[in-house]
C-alpha cells in the first residue's frame, strides 16, 4: 500500500515553495510553552500525536492541524517539517496546538486494503483529536480551531460540524474545485507514471461520474469510495460551509506548484464567491508556495484565530 498512497502523495501534497522559511523557532523571546506526547484514539487507532500548551494560568484556545495528502506523519511533510513550524509559531503566540500521526501512517492500515481507506476516516480522526484537545487543562474548550491543510482544508470543515467547542477552521490551500479535475490538471503538468497517468486518470473519473465500475477499484491509488467523498467535499465547498457555524478562513498561495494552469484561478475564484456570500474571508499571498513557509499567512492565521 505504501507505494499507492506514496503515488498519490507525490502528485497531491509534494511541491516546493518560494517563500522562505518560516521563523518560529528562532524567537528566543517569544513565551515558553510545554511539549507533550498523547494518544488520539480514533476508531480502533491510536494515533501517536504532540500537544504544545503554552506555559500560562489563563485558558488559551487550541488548534488542531490536519493534514494533506498522503501518509503524513504529525511534523508535516518538508524540511525543516512545517506542521512543527506552524504548530510552534502558534505557541510561541499564546495557542494550544495537537498534530497528530495520520491514519495512512500507521502499520496496520498501510498493510491493509487501499479501498478501505475514506475521507470520511480522516474526518473522524480530525474529530477525535479535536475531542482530546478539547479534554486538555488550560484548553479552552468552546475555543477550538481546526487548521485544515491541501487535503485537509475540505477534511477540516467537515469534521467541524461533527465537533462541538469549534470557533473556527482555515483553510490553507485547500481546494475549491473537483479533486478529480485538479489531479487530471496535476498529472497533465508533471506526468504520472505506471497506472496513474492523466489519460487513465481521466476515463477512470469519467467511469466513476457515470457511476460504472473501474478497473480493480483503484484510481492513482485510492478507492473509489474514497474519490467519490473527496469530489463530493471539494466541488461542493460551498455547501460545506454553509452548513457551518464557525466562520472559515481560507488561505491560498499565488505560487502553489500544486495548482497548475487555470486550477489556480478557478480554485481562488471559487473561495472569492463565498467570501462574497458567506461567513468566509479570503486571503491570498504573492510568492507563497504550498507549503506557507513564509511566516507572514501564519501570523495572519493567528491574528484570525485570536480575534474569534
Amino acid at each position: 500500500m505504501s507505494l499507492l498512497w506514496g503515488m498519490m502523495a507525490a502528485v497531491l501534497l509534494v511541491g516546493c515553495d518560494t517563500s522562505g522559511s518560516s521563523e518560529g523557532d528562532s524567537d528566543e523571546n517569544s513565551p515558553p510553552f510545554t511539549s507533550a506526547s498523547v494518544t488520539v484514539e480514533s476508531d480502533t487507532l491510536e494515533l501517536p500525536g504532540t500537544l504544545f500548551v503554552p506555559d500560562t494560568s489563563a485558558l488559551v484556545p487550541g488548534v488542531v492541524i490536519v493534514h494533506g495528502s498522503g501518509p503524513i506523519g504529525q511534523d508535516g511533510p518538508g524540511t525543516p517539517p512545517v506542521y512543527k513550524e506552524w504548530a510552534t509559531r502558534m505557541a510561541r503566540q499564546g495557542i494550544a496546538v495537537l498534530r497528530y500521526d495520520k491514519r495512512t501512517t500507521q502499520p496496520a492500515v498501510r498493510r491493509g486494503d487501499p479501498r478501505a481507506i475514506t475521507v470520511l476516516d480522516f474526518v473522524r480522526d480530525a474529530v477525535a483529536a479535536g475531542e482530546r484537545l478539547r479534554s486538555q487543562s488550560g484548553v479552552d474548550a468552546d475555543r477550538l480551531v481546526l487548521v485544515g491543510h491541501s487535503q485537509g482544508g475540505n477534511v477540516a470543515p467537515a469534521a467541524a460540524t461533527r465537533l462541538e467547542g469549534v470557533m473556527g477552521v482555515a483553510s490553507l490551500a485547500g481546494p475549491a474545485l473537483a479533486i478529480d479535475s485538479l489531479l487530471v490538471a496535476q498529472l497533465e503538468a508533471r506526468g504520472g507514471s505506471g497506472t496513474c497517468t492523466a489519460d487513465r486518470a481521466r476515463a477512470q473519473f469519467d467511469s466513476l461520474r457515470a457511476d460504472l465500475s473501474v478497473s480493480d477499484g483503484l484510481i492513482c491509488g485510492a478507492g473509489t469510495t474514497f474519490w467519490r467523498q473527496w469530489i463530493r467535499h471539494s466541488q461542493n465547498i460551498d455547501s460545506v460551509a454553509a452548513a457551518l457555524e464557525p466562520p472559515l478562513f481560507a488561505q491560498q498561495g499565488r505560487a502553489d506548484p500544486k495548482y497548475p494552469g487555470e486550477t489556480l484561478r478557478r480554485t481562488i475564484d471559487a473561495w472569492r464567491r463565498l467570501a462574497a456570500a458567506d461567513n468566509t474571508t479570503l486571503r491570498t499571498y504573492d510568492g507563497v508556495g504550498h507549503r506557507f513557509r513564509s511566516p507572514g499567512p501564519i501570523d495572519d492565521l493567528i491574528a484570525w484565530i485570536q480575534d474569534r
